[in-house]
């Protein structure tokens, strides 16, 4: 499994970063540059708005039809068809919500379509995870790889011809790309789908299976909760940005500028944690190899997670200059903030996956809502002095903390076989990380070197620590 797991963690690195972080650095960001901070932080703040309503769409149906279909193998199979039909009553549910609180919220008419194109968006983004659970949880792990960067494949083409096309730059505009967005994700769903029942796997509605609504719904109650709390700890800042200040869709343009970088290579960390969901689910009885793989995944993830932060952080400046073509200092420190962020963000998803498949979904909603809490309560107190330097404080703050008590959870409670020897090296490793990049960030030499040098003397590091071990990924299981 430790092997499969590297293949396919392998294939996950390589599609999301040729595709999933050219879409966010190359199209969505220059669809920010062409819009302008003040358009695009209306679009981005309705679109988080849509995501604090997902869990209804989603009910934690994704993650319980992955864990199901892991453990079961093919005799899930029906189980999983009724869960498909309680799929498209919720998201039926789902955007009639999302209708009701957008005019309860006081939105402006002129927005209103543009909120309920964006939750339709929302609708195809849920049933395409939902197909993918499918097909991960019988194994199609490869495959499953694939449909998770189709539709950003897709949507590279279209927005490259948009950009550079003349003709076609009236799509350059919040409706254009929520249109854009539509046509690749209906695509990827019919695609994904299309593989699907090829396997002898079919979801479409099926009135006579509305009566597994019962049965189905009580177990998805944590997982719904799980989304729900998770969505508002992750995205409430930006819609509280945008509703409380005077000129809050300016200062949500800034803070999604700063996090486009912790949200391209996110996309890798929560792709992972999709795999490795179906992967513990398979082996949630057998605790060594569950131990073995778990311990392989946080050295992979924290190794790339360190390289991703430490640049980000060290040269905040240079890369907001190289991005959007300013040297407003406002822009910087969020940034930065947010990089630093991203390493125990990153694990979270990890540690989230892991929880779920075995089945301590509950304690994993408690550890959410108490994030959420914090992440409500402390941006309300600090973002109307602090604005996106404060929401990205807060985040650091709130990202952290939970994952030190999930850390501390895991530890105290043995969950899994993890030695001293395993925490102690880990934690050193990532402070001679640091320090490594913070001392050649004080080289007289140009940015790029410097984090080039500094990449490859942790990549270099890791390998001395054996956070990076090609023996140990052979090996049946770890010791």
């Amino acid at each position: 499994m430790k092997k499969e797991f590297a293949i396919n963690a392998a294939l996950l690195l390589g599609s999301n970063m040729l595709i999933k972080v050219y879409y966010l650095l190359g199209i969505d960001r220059n669809f920010q540059l062409h819009m302008g901070t003040q358009e695009y932080g209306l679009y981005y703040g309705l679109f988080n708005f849509t995501l604090l309503f997902q869990f209804i769409n989603d009910f934690g149906l994704q993650n319980l039809a992955s864990r199901h279909v892991s453990q079961e193998g093919e005799k899930s199979l029906d189980a999983y068809r009724s869960f498909g039909a309680v799929k498209w009553m919720l998201s039926a549910i789902y955007l009639v919500v999302v209708a009701v609180a957008c005019w309860l919220s006081g939105y402006p008419a002129e927005w209103r379509g543009l909120i309920l194109h964006l939750a339709a968006n929302q609708v195809l983004v849920s049933v395409i995870y939902f197909t993918r659970a499918g097909i991960a949880g019988l194994g199609h792990y490869r495959q499953d790889s694939f449909f998770s960067v189709f539709d950003r494949f897709l949507l590279i083409g279209m927005g490259t011809a948009v950009l550079w096309v003349p003709s076609l730059r009236g799509w350059v505009n919040a409706s254009g790309f929520a249109w854009m967005q539509t046509l690749s994700l209906g695509v990827t769903w019919l695609s994904a789908v299309v593989y699907l029942r090829g396997k002898g796997v079919a979801i479409w509605p099926d009135t006579r299976m509305f009566h597994a609504v019962r049965k189905t719904l009580p177990p998805a109650i944590p997982f719904a909760a799980i989304y729900l709390l998770g969505s508002v700890y992750n995205k409430v800042d930006s819609v509280l940005l945008q509703r409380w200040l005077p000129d809050g869709t300016h200062h949500a343009g800034v803070y999604a500028a700063s996090q486009r970088l912790f949200e391209a290579f996110g996309m890798f960390s929560l792709a992972l944690a999709g795999l490795l969901l179906a992967m513990f689910s398979r082996l949630h009885s057998d605790r060594e190899k569950l131990s073995g793989l778990f311990k392989l995944s946080v050295k992979w993830l924290l190794v790339g997670t360190i390289l991703v932060c430490t640049t980000g952080f060290c040269y905040a400046p240079e890369i907001v200059r190289l991005l959007y073509h300013t040297s407003d200092p406002y822009w910087y420190e969020p940034f930065s903030w947010i990089m630093l962020a991203f390493l125990p963000a990153s694990l979270n998803y990890l540690l989230g996956a892991f929880y779920q498949s075995v089945h301590l979904e509950w304690r994993l909603a408690g550890f959410y809502l108490w994030a959420a809490v914090c992440c409500v309560v402390l941006n309300g107190l600090f973002i109307p002095q602090g604005a996106a330097v404060a929401a990205a404080q807060v985040a650091v703050v709130v990202h952290g903390s939970l994952f030190l008590v999930q850390a501390i959870d895991i530890r105290l409670h043995s969950l899994v076989d993890i030695t001293r020897d395993f925490v102690l090296f880990s934690v050193l490793f990532a402070g001679m990380s640091w320090l490594i990049a913070l001392g050649v960030m004080q080289l007289d030499v140009d940015w790029k070197l410097r984090a080039l040098l500094s990449g490859g003397l942790i990549v270099l590091l890791a390998f001395a620590f054996r956070m990076i071990s090609l023996v140990e990924m052979r090996r049946p299981h770890t010791p």
